[in-house]
């Protein structure tokens, strides 16, 4: 099993301050997550990492300094690093080959792709406690310098698919793509990946419950040695994304 969160450094959490009620809800959460196998993670600093690494007791982690990026595994982590998709630390990918068992290794790319900015201007860091909202004025701006920002995704996908041709293992790309399933960047993943969604969800698969609705931001995209048995995603309180799980089989 698979999971991929962007958890907006829970803010829920801080904004109610010291309320242990509100704190022990968010554990109990991110407890009926714990048989997960693989937990990528979007949106993570150093405020949450507590939560999740007491609630989530994987042995096996791998971050990147500067970074809101995260993977955990319940399987060992044999080699790790980073893809340079010509982004800043509030946009980033990350990666681990992780031993499945004896014979087989699977590489988990995890990313946070170029988000869209009502200025047209893309942000070098993500503050953790900064609030957020979409007005008519920002919708605007959102459209606006929207293909500058689509563009950008494109390239940044072109870079990992093209890192990924350097290996002979399985592997898969979990995130926020921070785009639909009607946009360039979408097709050029499902050129070379499968959708896990489309393989094993079902209804409309809306991963995002921001500002702007009825929009689905967050994948999982596999190759095709890789069967999709499952997929779900589940709304919380604790972020303005879902949190997407499914479950893998090697497809041998």
């Amino acid at each position: 099993q698979v999971a991929s969160y962007n958890c907006n450094f829970l803010k829920s959490i801080w904004a109610e301050g010291e309320d242990i009620k509100a704190q022990n809800n968010c554990q109990n959460f991110l407890k009926g997550f714990a048989d997960t196998d693989i937990f990528s993670l979007q949106e993570y600093g150093d405020r949450s990492q507590g939560f999740f690494e007491e609630a989530l007791l994987y042995p096996y982690k791998h971050q990147v300094d500067g970074k809101t990026l995260a993977i955990y595994s319940k399987y060992p982590i044999v080699e790790r690093g980073s893809v340079d998709i010509k982004a800043n630390q509030a946009h980033s990918c990350i990666w681990v080959d992780i031993q499945i068992d004896e014979d087989e290794i699977l590489r988990v790319y995890n990313t946070h792709l170029q988000s869209n900015r009502h200025d047209g201007v893309a942000v070098e860091t993500i503050i953790q406690g900064a609030p957020e909202k979409v007005d008519p004025g920002i919708m605007k701006g959102l459209l606006k310098h929207y293909y500058k920002f689509a563009s950008k995704r494109v390239e940044q996908v072109k870079l990992i698919l093209e890192h990924a041709e350097t290996i002979s293992h399985s592997y898969l790309v979990c995130g926020d793509m921070n785009d639909t399933p009607q946009s360039y960047m979408y097709k050029v993943f499902s050129l070379k990946l499968k959708d896990a969604f489309l393989e094993g969800g079902f209804g409309f698969g809306i991963s995002y419950s921001g500002g702007i609705p009825f929009l689905r931001l967050d994948y999982i995209f596999c190759d095709e040695d890789l069967k999709v048995n499952m997929f779900k995603d589940v709304s919380n309180r604790y972020s303005d994304h879902d949190l997407i799980i499914c479950e893998l089989e090697l497809d041998n």
